[in-house]
C-alpha cells in the first residue's frame, strides 16, 4: 500500500488538476502527462496503478456522456479488441521489469515523440 506524505500530495496535486484540465479540454493525454512525473517521485509500477484508478473512473464518466458515439463501434472495434488483448500483456511486462528500466523507456518515448513532433511538423490550419 502507498502512503502518501503531505509533501507528496502537494507535489501530486497540481499535476493532477492540470492533466485533468488536459483531458477534459482534448480527451485524452492524462497518463502522458502525470506518469513520467510520478515516476519521478515514485516507483513507475505505482505511478501506473495510481493512475488505472483516475483514468478508470474518467473513462466511465466519458463513457456515459459520450454513448451516442457508440454507433461508430464497428469503426473501431479492431482496435478495441487489440487493446484488451494487449493490456494484460502490458501489466505483465510491468510486473516483471525492474523500475528503472520502466523510467528510461518512459525517458526515451518521450525524448522519441519530441523527436517526432519536431520532424513532422503539423501544418498550420488558415481559417
Amino acid at each position: 500500500m502507498i502512503l502518501m506524505s503531505l509533501y507528496m500530495i502537494a507535489v501530486f496535486s497540481p499535476l493532477f488538476f492540470i492533466a485533468g484540465i488536459i483531458k477534459g479540454a482534448i480527451g485524452f493525454a492524462l497518463p502522458v502527462a502525470t506518469i513520467p512525473f510520478l515516476s519521478l517521485f515514485i516507483n513507475p509500477v505505482h505511478a501506473i496503478a495510481l493512475m488505472s484508478i483516475s483514468l478508470f473512473s474518467t473513462n466511465i464518466m466519458n463513457m456515459k456522456i459520450g454513448l451516442k458515439e457508440w454507433r461508430n463501434l464497428k469503426d473501431i472495434g479492431p482496435f478495441l479488441i487489440v487493446g484488451f488483448c494487449s493490456v494484460p500483456v502490458g501489466v505483465w511486462i510491468l510486473n516483471w521489469m525492474n523500475p528503472n528500466v520502466v523510467r528510461l523507456i518512459l525517458a526515451f518515448s518521450i525524448v522519441f515523440f519530441v523527436f517526432l513532433k519536431h520532424i513532422f511538423r503539423t501544418p498550420k490550419v488558415y481559417s
